[in-house]
């Protein structure tokens, strides 16, 4: 090989290099278009470079790269695929949030609607209140005879329905407003989410009455979340237990899950940034671990702590959790119900209230395309809890209503000074 050849070569790396850089940073997805160039690049090599070791590289760089490019285009279509299931949500709709790692547009109404094919699963409206809530019925104000706070996930903020249509807004319009009910829920939130939110001030902003009531919707995969290991919600806060706490259920925030994404170095950043407009990367950061026993004692350490600080700052509210028994593919979703009734916190299973939802809980279901609660559900569950909790009659309901799950025993919190 002749020094003008390799002179050649080296230009042609450093331009290439420089090329992929600008196509990486201005390009939403330019590993398949990089992986193509670069295939024709080694063809030219090779081409031009005779018989000896050069055309053997280049020749297998050319082969790796075009495999390469085609396994980053097929993930590319089926993620494409996958997130056009997704909802379509306002471009302000998500806001970030310090405290719970993100919240809803305050005082706004977002239109939002989820498609499956050329099918319409939901066209909805969110009107979220100036408090950051979601909006719940009007109530009697100062002469309300209880104070309900509704923590959870989209179950609880009511995917796919209409603001009246929620459990929160249905306690409210159940009770013909003597039940004041702010709904705290949101999409992907979870137990920590709450905890948060007892522990600060954020109860006392959005809620103008002392809370009587705390009811907090639960499923197995809050196990998951509450241990970070979804991308989404990523800079919420992260609790962990006190490895030398008097009580061996206390837990103690310690910043955010992204605190360690957050202080990569300049190096670092740019090429995680590189990193995340790759499809493949995309799809491996999209895999969490499964939840062990740790995971399930520090999630259930949450509750317990957001249900003693509920106890010390509200003395005499009640808490309860409403769970709901929907089995993944974690072998640790069996165990989550048992261990947050052994934790002495009252549960009331979804499954007990629902008539037949163990034998076909699509009937329950939003849509054959989306398996959160529809609005039978919802009202259903929250007759339920305007009998049980608020000792009113429901209106006509059906099944099991009214009768208390197995397993289920009162235990009341006593106040803790930890605060934890």
């Amino acid at each position: 090989m002749t020094r003008r050849t390799i002179r050649r070569i080296a230009a042609f790396s450093i331009g290439g290099a420089a090329l992929a850089c600008v196509v990486i940073t201005s390009v939403p997805s330019p590993f398949v278009l990089l992986a193509g160039a670069g295939a024709i690049l080694c063809a030219v090599v090779a081409w031009k470079g005779g018989r000896g070791w050069l055309r053997v590289v280049s020749v297998n760089a050319c082969l790796v790269l075009l495999l390469f490019g085609a396994i980053e285009a097929a993930f590319g279509m089926l993620l494409t695929r996958r997130n056009r299931s997704f909802p379509e949500y306002p471009p302000q709709y998500f806001q970030p949030d310090d405290e719970l790692g993100g919240a809803p547009q305050k005082g706004a109404a977002a239109h939002v609607t989820k498609r499956a094919g050329s099918a319409v699963v939901y066209d909805v409206n969110y009107t979220i209140g100036a408090n950051g809530l979601r909006v719940s019925p009007p109530d009697h104000g100062t002469d309300a005879k209880a104070c309900a706070l509704f923590f959870g996930d989209s179950f609880m903020f009511g995917e796919g329905l209409a603001d009246d249509q929620t459990i929160p807004w249905r306690v409210g319009a159940l009770t013909n407003g003597d039940v004041r009910a702010f709904n705290f829920g949101f999409h992907g939130f979870g137990a920590q989410q709450m905890l948060a939110a007892l522990q600060g001030d954020r109860v006392a902003k959005a809620a103008d009455c002392r809370p009587t009531h705390i009811i907090y919707e639960a499923i197995p995969d809050h196990v998951a979340r509450s241990a970070g290991y979804y991308s989404f919600m990523r800079h919420g806060p992260r609790y962990e237990l006190e490895p030398n706490a008097v009580r061996p259920d206390s837990v103690s925030l310690r910043g955010h899950f992204d605190d360690a994404e957050n202080n990569r170095s300049a190096i670092g950043a740019v090429i995680a940034n590189a990193m995340a407009k790759s499809w493949v990367y995309r799809w491996l950061t999209s895999l969490s671990p499964q939840p062990d026993e740790d995971d399930l004692r520090r999630y259930v350490a949450i509750v317990t702590s957001a249900a003693r600080v509920a106890a010390t700052r509200y003395p005499g509210v009640r808490f309860d959790v409403l769970y709901w028994d929907i089995h993944g593919e974690s072998p640790m979703d069996e165990k989550v119900l048992p261990a947050l009734r052994a934790a002495g916190l009252n549960v009331f299973d979804a499954e007990q209230i629902l008539p037949g939802f163990r034998e076909n809980p699509s009937s329950f279901a939003l849509s054959p395309y989306d398996a959160h609660p529809g609005a039978r559900a919802d009202d259903l569950l929250a007759r339920y809890i305007v009998q049980q909790w608020f000792h009113r009659g429901g209106g006509a309901t059906t099944g099991r209503i009214g009768v208390v799950p197995r397993g289920f025993r009162i235990v009341t919190f006593a106040n803790s000074s930890d605060g934890t």
